[in-house]
């Protein structure tokens, strides 16, 4: 990350000032830092002469596996949903009150 970070320090100014970007170039700055340094990585631990070396065919999926995480995060997912559509509907009836209600 602090290589990406670096990187992205470097490319700010030039795409904002020099290429007259704006936030358009500080996003496209970051993205290009963010994906260069994923890609690097990427490559690097494909390759595995460094650290460990992770295999392609590794990344199927096992059904079984994909059966037990759905049977644990649906629930879970369902019932976060729930609150947050809760939570949703208390705030937009407290809006309704004016700003000094909503900052208290």
């Amino acid at each position: 990350m602090s290589i990406a970070v670096f990187l992205n320090i470097l490319l700010d100014p030039i795409f904002i000032f020099v290429m007259d970007m704006g936030v358009t170039g500080a996003a496209l700055a970051t993205s290009i830092a963010r994906g260069s340094v994923a890609f690097i990585f990427s490559l690097t631990l494909l390759r595995g002469k460094t650290g460990f070396k992770i295999y392609i065919k590794e990344f199927i999926p096992h059904p079984k596996i994909i059966k037990k995480v759905f049977a644990i995060g649906l629930p879970a997912s369902v019932g976060q949903s729930v609150t947050a559509i809760g939570l949703s509907i208390i705030v937009g009836v407290v809006a309704n009150f004016g700003p000094t209600v909503i900052s208290g």
